[in-house]
């Protein structure tokens, strides 16, 4: 058996190259979450921030921010989830909200505190007859996941402004994206 020819260096250079690959450090690892944040939650006083931010920083949309976010916060809800609400879930009489859940988890009918009713009441007031969704867009249809997380990102529900811990910013966004 005869060896290859280096003569064009091509054999040499594979040699090389191979040397190098093994030669690099591998990545560095990721560093888990409780080296990164202390919690992985909101605390009450921040999520009550978050809503009053978004009530004064939402313009004529802030009672309807400052409701999707409570409700999330309240109810567990996911953005799909939140966005999927439509107002024959609510009942009024035993003030109880039907929660139809995503992922394959069971749904579950919440109860709903009074603030919470006050403001739904008060949306569906400044809503057309006949919307069947509890939380609408500009246009009059019913406000997607990406509306609400667009939202959130341009500094509309106090992501940016309200945010001073990294929990505060890694909680909103499970939420988001849950």
């Amino acid at each position: 058996m005869t060896m290859p020819s280096t003569i064009n260096g091509k054999v040499a250079l594979r040699v090389v190259a191979v040397a190098q690959a093994e030669r690099r450090a591998t990545p560095p690892r990721r560093r888990s979450n409780k080296e990164v944040r202390v919690r992985e939650y909101l605390t009450e006083d921040e999520c009550r921030t978050l809503i009053t931010t978004a009530k004064k920083r939402g313009g004529r949309y802030g009672l309807r921010d400052a409701l999707a976010i409570r409700m999330c916060w309240r109810h567990g809800l996911r953005v799909s989830e939140l966005v999927a609400l439509r107002w024959d879930h609510v009942e009024w009489k035993t003030a109880r909200l039907t929660v139809h859940r995503a992922k394959g988890s069971v749904d579950s009918t919440h109860p709903i505190s009074g603030d919470e009713l006050r403001e739904l009441r008060a949306l569906r007031r400044t809503q057309e007859p006949g919307c069947r969704f509890i939380f609408m867009n500009e246009r009059g249809a019913p406000m997607t996941a990406a509306g609400f997380r667009k939202n959130a990102f341009n500094g509309r529900y106090g992501l940016r402004s309200a945010a001073r811990s990294p929990a505060y910013a890694a909680a909103f966004l499970r939420v988001l994206y849950g």
